[in-house]
């Protein structure tokens, strides 16, 4: 089940469809519409509010998200989705470098607090004592105890 935040963004990308253009509303897919209606709240309401422009409805980032969407896939121009996608990938770019810079910050701060430890590869000898002197040490302290 989607949640509900976007199941209330698909009933406000609805209502503005029907108040939209039928020849840009065709453009969209009716397997599309059908998944926006199957899957709305149907007990939220969204109200358009006539005489103002898109941008200008009192719309969610969800809803505003589904509609981007909309245009770039079935809106807009070949030009316009040449452009959107060279934003795209300049977009995908910076934030790789910004994820670069944090992952190296990340990294060098580690090399200088490793740099600080001396190389001691002399082996560190563990005993393994048995469950039995374990026990009878246990059973000792409790007695000495007394």
């Amino acid at each position: 089940m989607l949640e509900l935040k976007y199941r209330n963004a698909f009933k406000e990308v609805d209502e503005i469809l029907k108040y939209t253009d039928i020849d840009l509303v065709n453009r969209i897919p009716k397997k599309f519409i059908s998944f926006l209606r199957e899957h709305m709240n149907n007990d939220y309401e969204f109200y358009v509010q006539e005489g103002l422009s898109l941008n200008k409805q009192n719309l969610s980032e969800e809803a505003s998200n589904v509609f981007a969407l909309i245009y770039r896939d079935y809106w807009a121009t070949e030009e316009e989705k040449e452009e959107l996608r060279k934003k795209d990938e300049e977009e995908r770019k910076l934030e790789e470098e910004k994820l670069l810079n944090i992952f190296n910050k990340g990294k060098s701060n580690y090399v200088k607090k490793s740099d600080n430890i001396e190389d001691n590869k002399e082996l560190i000898i563990i005993e393994n004592e048995s469950l039995i002197k374990k026990i009878g040490k246990w059973l000792r302290k409790i007695f000495s105890r007394k």
